[in-house]
């Protein structure tokens, strides 16, 4: 039996609600997608315009506006490219 789409999309929700921490929800609204292994990161190193061209790109595929926020190492964490999608 198939799940509807809305039954979908509310387990997705509540997924992300229960995944992600307080701070990074924005008003129960918006995904936010973290990247922990980006290939690409040579490369816009080169060729810091190449950002620009990455997000512009995943913003036309996804129809949305992007925030894109490249987060550094810590001790306890991995650096990371954090995508924030608020539309969806």
């Amino acid at each position: 039996m198939k799940k509807s789409s809305a039954s979908s999309s509310h387990q997705t929700r509540e997924i992300i609600d229960r995944e992600s921490h307080p701070a990074d929800r924005h008003a129960g609204k918006g995904l936010r997608i973290e990247e922990y292994h980006h290939p690409l990161w040579a490369i816009f190193a080169a060729y810091p315009s190449a950002v620009k061209m990455e997000l512009r790109m995943m913003e036309e595929l996804l129809g949305s506006r992007l925030v894109r926020r490249e987060i550094a190492a810590t001790r306890s964490t991995t650096a990371r490219v954090e995508f924030w999608i608020p539309t969806i």
